[in-house]
Parts: C-alpha cells; sequence; structure tokens
C-alpha cells in the first residue's frame, strides 16, 4: 500500500493529480501534489479477459502499488457487462467484514441524481462509519477558479442547513472560491473538487482531485471518492459522460490527450 511524506496513515494526500505516460497504453498514475510523488497505478480493462473483479464489464482498475501486478484496491466500471453509454457504475471496494476474505469486494453504485448533471453515491463515513449519501455535480468552466477548465465538485448531502443555505445565497455571483458553502453546492457542504486539468492535446496531466473531508470522513470515504472520480474521468475523456435524469446523452467532446482509456468503456 502506498504511503505519502505528509500523511503516512492515510491512503490519499489531500491533493491528487492523475498523469500518464507515453511508453505505457494501459495505465496511468496517481501521484501527489507533485509528479515525483507517485502513488498508485491505475489499469484500464476493457472486459474482453473476463478478468476479476471487473469480469466483462468495462472500467477501471486501481492498484494498491505502482505495478499491475499489485492487488487491486478498489475498481469502478460499467453497471452491466459489455459497452454502454448510461453512467450508472458499479464500484468494488474493500470487503468491512473482517471475517471474509481479502479477496472478496463490497459492492457499491453510483448512480444518476435527480439533481441535472449530477451523480450520487453512499458509502460508511465518519468515525461512526454511518452511511452518508454524497453527489458529484457538475462544475462548468468557469465557475470555479479551482476547476477552471470544468470537472465535479462531491457534496455532502447530510450537511445542508438553513444557515448554511443562506449563506450560500450571499455568496452568489463569487465564482473565484473553493468554498464549502459555494453557490453551485446549493448550500450543502464541499467535501471534494475534480478538476479537469488537460487543456491541450498531448498533455500528460489529467486531472487534479482536492479532498478536503477525509479528516472527518476517513479513508473509506475517501478510496470511494477517488475511485468514483476516476470513474467520471474515464467517463469525460470517452466522451461518455452522459448527464440528464433521462439517460440523454449531451455529446461531450472529452479530450483523450495521452490517456488511452476511452476504448475500455
Amino acid at each position: 500500500m502506498a504511503a505519502t511524506s505528509s500523511s503516512p496513515s492515510r491512503l490519499f494526500p489531500p491533493v491528487v493529480n492523475a498523469y500518464s505516460n507515453w511508453g505505457r497504453i494501459k495505465t496511468f498514475d496517481l501521484c501527489g501534489a507533485s509528479r515525483d510523488e507517485c502513488l498508485y497505478v491505475v489499469e484500464s480493462h476493457t472486459g474482453f479477459s473476463g478478468r476479476k473483479p471487473l469480469g466483462a464489464r468495462p472500467g477501471l482498475l486501481l492498484h494498491s502499488g505502482m505495478s499491475r501486478k499489485d492487488p487491486v484496491l478498489a475498481a469502478a466500471g460499467n453497471e452491466t457487462p459489455g459497452r454502454s453509454l448510461n453512467p450508472d457504475t458499479i464500484v468494488l471496494l474493500p470487503c468491512l467484514d473482517p471475517n471474509e476474505e481479502a479477496s472478496t469486494m463490497a459492492i457499491e453504485k453510483m448512480r444518476l441524481a435527480t439533481t441535472a448533471g449530477s451523480l450520487r453515491f453512499a458509502i460508511e463515513a465518519g468515525e461512526e462509519m454511518r452511511r452518508e449519501e454524497f453527489e458529484w455535480r457538475k462544475i462548468r468552466k468557469g465557475e470555479d477558479n479551482a476547476a477552471a477548465s470544468g470537472g465535479f465538485r462531491l457534496v455532502r448531502l447530510s450537511s445542508r442547513s438553513p444557515t448554511a443555505q443562506a449563506r450560500s445565497g450571499s455568496m452568489a455571483g463569487n465564482s473565484t472560491q473553493l468554498s464549502a458553502l459555494s453557490p453551485a453546492a446549493g448550500g450543502y457542504e464541499t467535501v471534494a473538487i475534480l478538476a479537469w486539468r488537460m487543456k491541450w492535446i498531448g498533455s500528460t496531466h489529467g486531472f487534479s482531485l482536492y479532498l478536503m473531508g477525509t479528516e472527518k470522513l476517513g479513508d473509506r470515504w475517501a478510496l470511494m471518492t477517488v475511485i468514483t472520480a476516476l470513474r467520471l474521468f474515464s467517463l469525460h475523456v470517452s466522451g461518455k459522460l452522459v448527464l440528464g435524469l433521462e439517460g440523454a446523452q449531451l455529446g461531450l467532446k472529452g479530450v483523450s490527450a495521452g490517456f488511452n482509456i476511452a476504448g475500455s468503456l
């Protein structure tokens, strides 16, 4: 399991960046604040091999180190086998039951939410490991300086209050703050920001992920956040990020750059 110099007890540092490697077609790296701080390797899974844990489902495998031979820490892919434009996602995480075999993985889901342009999941979070719901909400270009090229913010759905909503409204029109009370968060607490970084064809920097909620919500939440962020990124670069309650494709044109993962979805 990868460790970080800034937080050796955590799976992930506060900032996670994804970088491709031109010499490696099927993988890219998750790093810390700099390119030199390598943490984990992410492998594209086509589904053709039927290899576990995703089987025939196209998706991504997050390994627990910098080699494809390292155990799979988490995985995310199509909810059903085969190619699909539906963004509904199956997520595989380590099982919570200590009596289960290490190879046994818990099944979670991320699905389209009632909020337009959003996807929702639930996961155990906090010291008491209570299940909470979270929602990835689209950030449009220019809406937040932390994600100037667009991306997503993750909001904690249990955090909304009248006071927070009022404070959020008072900030309307200010798009420069990466804030837990951003107007775009609708009065909910923002616990993560996923920012696209591909600005030109050939760019190797895929995204930056800012984890603001790890200390409060824990490593299992962080792992779920990272693997669902990877799923959103893979759908984005392949042009298959479907947004809308009825599953209508909006025709988003992902820039594949050096990331050769489009063919796996």
